[in-house]
């Protein structure tokens, strides 16, 4: 069963990417959302299987969306080429997976992390590592590492900093503390 759906999963990838090398319209079918079920016609702009996820055009909502794999049974490459890639736009995932929102700046947030933190997010969230370096204040002992990132949303780092909040001490980040 295991293989069966990576292998859908791996065909779904393949036929997006074809979509993109040739430029066409790809509709992804039955589509499950919280407005239903229904197909939803795209330009695909980025694929992103780390995510199992697409970034895509959808052409009735006139947006830039992401769009998970799991959600759709099947791509239909239609005869239809592109109209909008002026449009199209490659997003950023932060480190705590959070999409980028093109509409919004993204927030800069410092973090102090005492060991127990710093262990957990590099075991979580493996891409922090390049945003975390050694603590040289008078608080290293206590907090031996600081987190410096740029976040896209304060849903991933706050679900992290709750969890954690005895074992982490915000530098900056005004949004992250409210």
């Amino acid at each position: 069963k295991l293989t069966a759906s990576l292998d859908q999963e791996a065909r779904k990838f393949l036929d997006l990417q074809k979509s993109i090398k040739e430029k066409k319209v790809a509709v992804l079918k039955s589509y499950s959302s919280q407005s239903g079920i229904r197909d939803r016609k795209v330009e695909v702009c980025q694929l992103l299987p780390e995510r199992n996820a697409v970034i895509a055009y959808e052409i009735n909502k006139k947006q830039i969306r992401e769009f998970k794999v799991t959600r759709f049974s099947s791509v239909e490459i239609s005869t239809e080429k592109w109209k909008n890639e002026s449009k199209h736009k490659k997003l950023t995932v932060d480190v705590f997976d959070m999409l980028e929102n093109p509409n919004v700046k993204a927030t800069k947030v410092v973090l102090k992390l005492k060991r127990l933190a710093y262990n957990l997010l590099i075991e979580e969230y493996g891409n922090a590592e390049k945003d975390i370096h050694k603590n040289t204040d008078k608080d290293a002992l206590d907090y031996p590492y600081i987190l410096e990132t740029h976040v896209n949303k304060m849903e991933g780092i706050g679900r992290f900093y709750i969890g954690l909040a005895r074992e982490i001490q915000i530098v900056e980040g005004e949004e992250l503390r409210n």
